[in-house]
């Protein structure tokens, strides 16, 4: 669970993503941002700040579908009378703490990023 924010001049990031994408197939979690010698180098810090926040989200969707699927996990073992409620309640809060912690993680990488982004050097 990897996404990627390619940016170059010119035309460089496209074709770089659409070379890959030849090769291996279809890539969900790559943005492509090319800055162009006459543009507004603030508009394009915009930019990649806002693909940084559209892969953010994919992979909170990604960690909430893990959630998800421990969860199930979880209710069938007590359906089938593999683990007590008591089990249950514990694994399914250890889950959710999991959850809550990847997130802010991948949340406090994601604002230092676009800090780094968004400065002027």
């Amino acid at each position: 669970m990897i996404g990627v924010v390619l940016v170059t001049h010119g035309r460089l990031a496209v074709e770089f993503r659409s070379a890959l994408e030849h090769v291996v197939g279809p890539q969900g979690q790559i943005e492509a941002v090319t800055i162009g010698p006459d543009d507004d180098v603030e508009e394009r810090r915009k930019d990649m700040v806002k693909h940084l926040h559209k892969v953010l989200e994919e992979h909170r969707t990604a960690v909430r579908n893990i959630r998800r699927d421990g969860n199930d996990a979880i209710k069938k073992a007590m359906k089938d009378k593999k683990i007590t409620e008591d089990d249950e309640k514990r694994a399914m809060d250890e889950i959710q703490k999991l959850t809550d912690d990847e997130i802010k993680k991948m949340e406090d990488m994601s604002k230092g990023k676009e800090k780094e982004v968004m400065e002027i050097k």
